[in-house]
């Protein structure tokens, strides 16, 4: 490809090229017409920095040659690294890499031995370090001739920091971190701010869900940004930016972690762009995208985490703004308690779903009452969309803007689900009674207040009939009518005034529900409770002869005469 030929040319003019020149055989026709029509500058006392700027003028050249000659617009895919990508991507990362080189070379003044050691370092693993001996060239000569394999020295520049790391983990060199923290943020950075600025000139028509990484290569199939991701960790250990980070360190040497801040805050910039620019060119909604997405979102909340830890906080919202981070712009104006700016915040992102965003975090932080209670007008309408699928919580909102019909049938829908505590059920109940009353409703709900009455009843049990039917007080479910009078009517030998009220009850209960069940089952249950109520008494000692006595004294006769008198009838014994 000729644009990677105009990153690896090998300048013909400096004859101390001249043994390599036949070897790499490398620079086709039109590199020489280039190198040719150059205005002579081109020698072999030409500084390595303006031979890269040659570099970047002849692939200028060229780029506009390909425009001028409408080649441009035609350009489709080529195959790079075994991908299919855009030809204008491939055409633009040249560019880059170019870059990248005369940005290393202009940091060759603050980190010389650095850079020299991991160029050496690059030299070995491509056997070229025996082609220094007997030459007049170095070592920065091979490896910037080589522009377009500029993103193994970054690699190179990890491996020697895990090295040190290895040496003395527990106390890393800070210096050698900040060092190539320095290198990468500089490097990248001015990458990045051309991307922004020439990025329309190299806008091609994207190809679906192709495998475009940034700088990936045959060693390195996951592109440049595993790099940046590995020195973030780096730095985050080397600094201790953790959960243990003692809140005292950080105001007491507040110069000292601004300039961390400001290392990590470019560190985070770079990596996050990357991503952006990955998930452009993948549909999204399918499985590549949400992949990538997902890992984009876990790096940008440790990025940011860790800049919200330091108390960095104007370089955090100026990130979170940039790349979305719903979540850290919400932990930051929880921490910084700027109300202000969260409503802001709602209004700025309203389209992209900031409301739902901050509503799943109270609720994920355990800060219900803060929701509820913090909610304005304008964002009553995505509160009340959101709490559609949370009626525990829906009801509260409803009763805070003052739907008290709506707010009662929530709660009734709740109290119909609660089945695990009746003092709960009975407290839903309660509420759902007084939001009804209060609502313009007239007619009241007369099935709060049955519910009600079952509840007494199950809750006023005694503990010796509860003790009988091995229930618990504290762990007793919910009880359905049936099982209630089938406890109720199970005795209480012990105590017969209480066993007659049980019974009372239980007959009281099939009153109640008279108007929700069939007349088959009100039957079944009336017999049940009577049954039991006559094998109460001890028929086989019954008193012929003084018959009466021994119906009044029964506990059936007892029953009959407590229940029916509610209704006011008189009944009169005949006996034969």
């Amino acid at each position: 490809m000729i644009s990677a030929d105009i990153c690896d040319h090998i300048p013909h003019a400096d004859p101390r090229w001249s043994d390599f020149i036949e070897a790499e055989n490398s620079v086709d026709s039109l590199m020489m017409r280039l190198e040719d029509s150059g205005s002579g500058s081109v020698s072999g006392s030409v500084m390595i920095s303006n031979q890269l700027e040659e570099k970047l003028s002849f692939h200028q050249q060229y780029i506009d040659l390909l425009r001028q000659t409408h080649v441009w617009e035609l350009l489709q895919s080529s195959t790079s690294n075994e991908s299919r990508l855009p030809t204008r991507l491939i055409l633009c990362e040249h560019i880059e890499k170019l870059l990248a080189c005369l940005s290393l070379k202009k940091l060759q003044s603050r980190f010389g031995a650095i850079i020299e050691q991991t160029m050496k370092q690059v030299l070995q693993k491509r056997n070229l370090a025996t082609k220094l001996e007997n030459s007049h060239l170095t070592n920065q000569d091979l490896f910037y001739s080589k522009a377009t394999k500029v993103d193994d020295f970054f690699w190179e520049l990890i491996d020697l920091e895990q090295k040190e790391m290895n040496l003395d983990h527990s106390n890393p060199d800070e210096n050698l971190i900040i060092a190539v923290t320095d290198i990468i943020t500089n490097v990248f950075g001015e990458i990045c701010l051309y991307r922004q600025t020439n990025g329309s000139i190299y806008g091609s028509i994207i190809i679906a869900d192709c495998d475009f990484i940034v700088w990936n290569s045959e060693q390195h199939h996951s592109g440049i940004r595993d790099c940046w991701v590995k020195q973030l960790d780096f730095f985050v250990r080397c600094f201790q930016i953790d959960s243990t980070l003692s809140a005292i360190s950080v105001e007491t040497d507040d110069e000292r972690w601004n300039q961390i801040g400001q290392r990590l805050n470019d560190l985070t910039d770079i990596i996050c762009d990357n991503f952006v620019l990955q998930l452009k060119y993948l549909t999204e909604g399918n499985e590549k995208h949400s992949t990538l997405r997902r890992q984009f979102e876990s790096i940008r909340s440790k990025c940011l985490e860790s800049l919200l830890r330091i108390k960095q906080y104007n370089r955090v919202a100026l990130l979170a703004e940039k790349y979305e981070d719903f979540d850290i712009l919400i932990k930051l104006c929880e921490e910084t308690d700027n109300q202000d700016q969260l409503n802001h915040y709602t209004k700025r992102f309203e389209c992209k779903g900031f409301s739902k965003n901050l509503f799943e975090w109270y609720l994920k932080e355990g800060k219900q009452a803060k929701m509820l209670s913090s909610s304005t007008i304008s964002s009553n309408d995505d509160l009340d969309e959101f709490l559609k699928n949370h009626d525990t919580l829906k009801w509260l909102h409803q009763l805070h803007i003052k739907k008290f019909s709506e707010a009662s049938q929530t709660l009734e829908k709740l109290s119909s689900l609660e089945d695990q505590c009746p003092q709960r059920r009975k407290t839903m109940i309660s509420i759902a009674k007084l939001a009804s009353l209060a609502s313009d409703h007239s007619s009241p709900n007369t099935n709060f207040d049955d519910q009600l009455r079952l509840l007494d009843y199950q809750l006023n049990l005694s503990d010796e009939i509860l003790k009988k039917n091995s229930l618990e007080r504290n762990s007793m479910k919910v009880l359905k009518p049936r099982n209630l009078i089938e406890i109720l009517i199970s005795g209480d030998d012990n105590r017969p005034n209480e066993d007659l009220l049980n019974f009372k009850s239980a007959l009281d209960i099939v009153d109640i529900l008279r108007k929700y069940e069939t007349t088959e089952l009100i039957k079944e249950l009336e017999l049940l409770i009577w049954r039991q109520a006559f094998q109460k008494d001890d028929w086989h000692l019954f008193n012929t002869d003084s018959p009466d006595v021994y119906i009044r004294r029964s506990f059936i006769f007892q029953l009959a005469l407590s229940y029916f008198s509610k209704f006011n009838i008189r009944y009169r014994i005949i006996l034969d």
